[in-house]
């Protein structure tokens, strides 16, 4: 997980840039927020967002093994990052206000009823 400067501790995530698939992306946004090197990503879903000052957007959600926590790159929206194990209640403080909706509720679920997820 990393912490974002003002939203609190919540899961890498970004925006793919021209020309990247989204494994790609979330290579590259998870190794910018935390400094970890990732493999074996597997694609288990998407979701679509209506920010109130947005228009809708599609978010993917990927598992991941952690090869590696390398120290975390500067100059990125990012303070910090760090491995946690799973359940985690989303409801505490500090805890990003993205965390708290039925999607992090359904990926946790996932994680702990799956043997092909691996697991750091």
């Amino acid at each position: 997980m990393t912490r974002h400067q003002t939203r609190g501790w919540e899961l890498p995530g970004g925006k793919v840039e021209a020309g990247e698939t989204i494994y790609q992306a979330a290579i590259r946004e998870v190794w910018e927020e935390t400094g970890a090197k990732i493999a074996e990503l597997e694609h288990v879903g998407e979701y679509r967002v209506r920010a109130k000052s947005q228009e809708q957007f599609c978010k993917a959600i990927m598992f991941a093994k952690v090869l590696r926590l390398d120290k975390r790159p500067e100059g990125f929206e990012t303070t910090d990052s760090s491995l946690f194990t799973i359940p985690i209640n989303p409801m505490q403080p500090g805890f990003s206000p993205i965390m708290q909706d039925q999607v992090f509720i359904e990926i946790q679920k996932i994680l702990k009823g799956t043997q092909s997820i691996h697991r750091t």
